[in-house]
């Protein structure tokens, strides 16, 4: 049931990502000719696309815990019996889950803070920018989960 929800959620996040980052790369293309070929800067659309990486960044993280491609003690791995590895990945996806569900607490505190900050030349909440860090704290948080449910129920022979 949870990995048919996170299916469902990967999917939307693939295309979401996709959409956002050719947003990023039109403003950087943007500031990029009119700063140069008609030497204007906009600080909203500089500001923009910082914002929007930071978005890219924490979707991205939550993106590469579900292809389970994050950094997980290779070399440990590698020297292990499979079932000594079954073990470890469960016990780096139950440090995993500790670290960010402290990431998505303390993100929704600044959240919170800075949500009556506004952003100096788009004027929007400075709290949508931090949502970005609960929102793939979240995200990341599910995929972890599951990737644990499969080292928890995975049998000694399967890859």
């Amino acid at each position: 049931m949870l990995e048919n929800f996170n299916n469902t959620i990967y999917k939307w996040l693939e295309r979401a990502i996709i959409l956002v980052v050719i947003i990023e790369i039109s403003i950087l293309f943007i500031q990029i000719i009119l700063r140069y070929l008609f030497g204007i800067s906009y600080a909203e659309i500089s500001q923009a696309g910082k914002y929007l990486f930071v978005w890219i960044t924490f979707i991205g993280v939550a993106i590469g815990f579900r292809k389970s491609e994050h950094l997980g003690a290779v070399f440990l791995r590698e020297a292990i019996s499979r079932e000594k590895e079954r073990i470890l990945l469960s016990i780096i996806d139950l440090i995993l889950i500790l670290f960010w569900l402290m990431v998505i607490f303390y993100g929704y505190k600044i959240t919170i803070f800075s949500w009556r900050q506004s952003t100096p030349s788009l004027k929007i909440s400075f709290g949508y920018v931090y949502m970005s860090i609960v929102v793939g704290g979240i995200l990341s948080v599910l995929f972890i989960i599951e990737n644990l449910i499969k080292h928890i129920f995975k049998r000694g022979g399967e890859g």
